[in-house]
């Protein structure tokens, strides 16, 4: 049993923009691989996002991007590497008990054959990958789940040296179009010995496009302060629309309308702090009363760009002994490995 820290990188990449991209799978190979999806993959991930996002907006933030299928990605790596306690809390935050990892698995195998092919206009791209210290030989069973479920590339490099820097993020930049070149600035350090990276890049046309002379100056209301001028796109048509108590919502469907933007606006008299809240509380029903409605949408034109550390936030959620060096139950490495690694005492498998 070898003790050991977890250093978890996640990179998110969200762009609206023009694509021409392709479909690889057929009707009845996108049914074949929804069939095989978890149900309960969907609500776990989204539940980890959720309050992912309700943490991080505690902390004041300010504009949050967060990925819940990043997160949940890569934990479930680390999960499939920890035993003990620590797998007790990864299992805990992630919805499945130790016992259940096979299950998990299967339903990310699924749901990453569905998300890498979002149809034609639309180009998603999803990479997974664990950076171990050198000189640690890792498990082939942790490597054949990583590459079997994950599509994980498992690598080698020397997590103490400035070259890991360049490695990992030369990787990162590769799997999201040279659109993120810089996740590290540098290395993680001696105590690390396992970084799980985490990229996706999605860049899609609009299903009904915004036109670009339409495109003009106006108000927008910041959740503090004044009104700001930001250049507004402004679309009317047919929307899928919903309006309750406190917010309203519209659905902007990407490509064939396989993958879709969801905005909500809060109410005159409600607030983001109170959308926040009903998120958390799960009362935020996202996926229901929307219905055809003609009108007039504005939407500021954005670059989303967000980056943080995120394991303190992820203690405050339960998993702390991932990231303890001394109690940490780490199972990636290979008993002969660990027992020769002079540094490291002896420990019983």
């Amino acid at each position: 049993m070898g003790k050991r820290l977890f250093a978890l990188i996640l990179t998110v990449l969200l762009l609206g923009g023009c694509s021409e991209g392709g479909s690889g799978m057929n009707y009845a190979e996108r049914q074949a691989a929804a069939a095989g999806l978890d149900s309960g993959l969907a609500d776990s991930s989204n539940g980890l996002g959720v309050k992912l996002f309700s943490q991080l907006w505690k902390q004041g933030s300010g504009n949050l991007t967060i990925s819940p299928y990043s997160a949940a990605a890569a934990l479930a790596l680390a999960y499939n590497g920890s035993a003990g306690e620590t797998a007790e809390e990864l299992g805990k935050l992630l919805g499945y008990a130790p016992d259940e990892r096979q299950q998990l698995n299967t339903g990310h195998q699924s749901l990453m054959k569905l998300l890498n092919d979002g149809g034609p206009g639309v180009e998603l791209k999803i990479a997974n990958s664990v950076w171990g210290m050198k000189g640690l030989t890792l498990r082939r069973d942790y490597l054949k789940t990583g590459e079997d479920f994950y599509d994980a590339q498992i690598k080698t490099t020397d997590l103490s040296a400035e070259k890991s820097v360049k490695e990992i993020n030369g990787w990162v930049a590769d799997h999201t179009g040279d659109k993120i070149q810089e996740m590290l600035t540098e290395p993680p350090g001696p105590q690390a010995v396992a970084v799980l990276v985490n990229a996706l890049y999605f860049q899609g046309a609009w299903t009904d496009v915004f036109e670009e002379q339409a495109t003009k100056q106006a108000d927008f209301y910041p959740p503090d302060g004044p009104a700001v001028q930001v250049m507004m796109m402004k679309r009317s048509g047919m929307f899928e629309y919903a309006a309750h108590d406190g917010w309203q919502a519209v659905k902007l469907p990407y490509g064939e309308g396989e993958l879709e933007m969801v905005v909500v606006l809060p109410g005159e008299q409600s607030s983001l702090a109170e959308l926040v809240g009903q998120l958390e509380q799960g009362t935020l029903l996202l996926d229901k009363g929307f219905s055809s409605s003609r009108g007039t949408l504005l939407l500021p034109r954005f670059t989303a760009s967000y980056g943080t550390e995120l394991s303190k936030v992820l203690q405050t959620m339960g998993v702390m002994l991932a990231f303890d060096p001394s109690h940490g139950d780490c199972r990636i490495w290979t008993a002969r490995s660990i027992l020769n690694r002079s540094s490291t005492k002896p420990i019983s498998m």
